[in-house]
């Protein structure tokens, strides 16, 4: 079973999470510890997948014959033996498939799940990962040939794709991306995303003009906080590795192995997501990005380099792993993507 994160194991089964977030068991299966639906004596000899769990889990444990995942949105499911009330559920029956777990008020599931940090990795081989797939006039999103394809149809568009993954607070983010035919103004990171995207950050590269930029929106519209040109950008529809590294309010960029510089701006702070940003250029339709290895992870203790860019005071921004709702734009529910204010950086 290739792409595994964590395996666990119970008395007499076991259980993986998979790259994905999906979840898979086998073994012994008399209280429905494997999750399928089912319940049998004999032993189940190779991994069936748990129901509902194909995608969206981030942390899995095991109890004697019980199981348990931490979901992407914050959540716990449970299944398997209840006989003392270890599913959470407000029962003590016990549950072929995962059922919620059932909190109250004074319990705060997404701070369990912001300290775990589990790492998220993505080559886009799975179009049941999480992503989000379909088309509209505007925008076409799809899985395709184990890539994700970001097209934006008319001219002088920018849209944002949260990722499918919980919200952090310091964190690296990296993806691949490269243009399919014409190239676009841009393409790159969207982090920082607060809501209905009153807030983000966005790490774009021109590839026709080898240029990179910084800029921060919010209810100001967009500032720039950075830029450069740069000949480590590769040139066209060549495939350039993007990463960013956000610290407190340290922001590093590189792209393709080699630092870019830190920036320094704490307007936007606490649990915020990350995602992906493609633009077109005012004149020409159809940018047609594609990105593969998307990698979430958290950020490393040392301190970052020095660079350019002035602090500010943090803002207050609780923790919420809720997806957010993100109005007209949205193309099936639930959606994680929007098309984003214009601005006139390479337009």
């Amino acid at each position: 079973m290739a792409g595994l994160k964590s395996i666990v194991t119970g008395r007499e089964y076991t259980c993986a999470l998979t790259a994905h977030g999906g979840v898979k068991c086998w073994g012994k299966n008399d209280f429905g510890q494997l999750g399928n639906g089912t319940v049998s004596g004999r032993g189940q000899l190779k991994p069936v997948d748990v129901i509902g769990l194909t995608n969206g889990a981030t942390a899995l444990a095991a109890g004697e014959s019980h199981s348990c995942v931490v979901t992407a949105i914050g959540g716990a499911k449970c299944w398997g033996s209840n006989d003392f009330g270890q599913l959470g559920d407000g029962t003590t029956h016990f549950s072929l498939t995962p059922v919620d777990v059932i909190f109250s008020s004074s319990i705060y599931m997404p701070i369990a799940l912001h300290n775990l940090c589990p790492d998220y990795l993505d080559d886009f081989s799975d179009p049941g990962s999480g992503w989000e797939a379909g088309e509209d006039e505007e925008l076409s999103v799809e899985y395709l040939n184990d890539e994700y394809r970001v097209l934006i149809k008319p001219a002088g568009a920018i849209y944002g794709i949260a990722a499918p993954t919980s919200k952090r607070q310091d964190y690296v983010v990296e993806i691949d991306a490269r243009w399919e035919g014409n190239s676009g103004v841009s393409y790159g990171l969207i982090f920082g995303i607060v809501g209905n995207y009153e807030q983000f950050y966005t790490f774009e590269v021109n590839t026709d003009s080898q240029d990179l930029r910084l800029y921060r929106y919010d209810a100001s519209g967009w500032s720039p906080l950075g830029g450069k040109g740069s000949p480590l950008i590769n040139y066209g529809t060549a495939i350039n590795h993007l990463k960013v590294i956000r610290k407190g309010s340290a922001i590093t960029l590189e792209i393709n192995g080699s630092d870019q510089g830190t920036w320094f701006d704490g307007t936007i702070s606490g649990y915020t997501g990350v995602g992906l940003i493609v633009s077109s250029y005012s004149d020409v339709p159809n940018a047609d990005a594609r990105f593969d290895n998307f990698t979430l992870s958290c950020a490393p203790k040392a301190g970052s380099s020095s660079g350019t860019g002035a602090p500010a005071t943090p803002a207050s921004n609780a923790p919420d792993l809720i997806p957010v709702n993100v109005g007209p734009d949205r193309l099936t529910a639930p959606a994680w993507f929007r098309r984003l204010p214009s601005q006139n950086s390479w337009r």
